[in-house]
């Protein structure tokens, strides 16, 4: 049964369509939490990422998808990259689209990130939106079984945005546990290949340590990914500028990154 859901309005989404891996690394000491200008020549960060422009365009949108008959679980991916693509292709797969996904050339890509789940100020999932209904519909079983089939590889996009919620999941060890938990929960019970850290903020004199509580979410969240499937990948959607300047959350000079983790 098709069920006519309304697009939700989110605030949240992708800072940018750069998306890289993170390796997990230790925990920084404290400080540098004050808002910081861009410094001259910097590129700009935008108010919001592509993908959240975009998502507030299809705010009243109906959503045509399918809610999974009974504990279907997709199969797992045997074998990546079938198509022996050369290069990383990674793929955003927003939930107004999935019900296209049947008519996407699998082919061409070697990762998708469904987005996604968005997450509440103390780590468990808002269950209410496209996103959640996304997340449990037979769309996305269908999606995510058809990639495998193809050699690619599907994440899961978990979404956070605004200063205060973000503080706490960042900032709180014990929102920050559940926060992971839920996420290899998540992860686990789709079958799927990762995570995509999608958590959108800036500096605040208010809410001190959110760079820090960054960087050690991103280590924890990694480091269980990889002691339950050591195989899985770690990214994180990250703003134009955050290579540039620190005014963000994300404070590059403290964060390693590669090409795959």
């Amino acid at each position: 049964m098709r069920s006519r859901f309304p697009a939700f309005t989110s605030l949240i989404g992708i800072a940018a369509l750069v998306t890289l891996a993170i390796v997990a690394a230790a925990p920084v000491a404290a400080g540098r939490s004050a808002a910081v200008s861009a410094p001259l020549g910097a590129i700009p960060d935008p108010a919001i990422g592509p993908l959240t422009a975009e998502e507030l365009m299809h705010a009243h949108d109906t959503l045509d998808l399918s809610a999974a008959s009974g504990l279907q679980t997709p199969q797992p991916l045997r074998a990546f990259n079938h198509a022996g693509l050369q290069k990383e292709v990674f793929g955003f797969a927003p939930y107004w689209a999935l019900s296209k996904q049947s008519t996407w050339n699998y082919k061409l890509l070697s990762t998708i990130a469904y987005f996604g789940l968005s997450i509440n100020w103390e780590g468990t999932w808002i269950k209410s939106g496209g996103g959640y209904f996304g997340y449990r519909s037979q769309d996305l079983i269908d999606m995510v079984n058809t990639a495998h089939a193809n050699g690619v590889r599907v994440l899961l996009t978990i979404k956070g945005s605004g200063q205060a919620p973000l503080y706490d999941i960042l900032t709180v060890p014990a929102y920050r546990d559940l926060a992971v938990q839920n996420t290899i929960d998540a992860i686990a019970n789709k079958n799927l290949d990762g995570v995509n850290i999608d958590f959108e903020g800036k500096t605040d004199p208010t809410y001190p340590g959110m760079q820090d509580g960054l960087t050690t979410f991103t280590a924890e969240l990694s480091n269980a990914m990889h002691a339950r499937w050591p195989s899985s990948m770690v990214t994180i959607a990250t703003y134009t500028g955050s290579a540039s300047w620190d005014g963000r959350h994300m404070r590059s000079s403290r964060r390693s990154t590669r090409g795959s983790s």
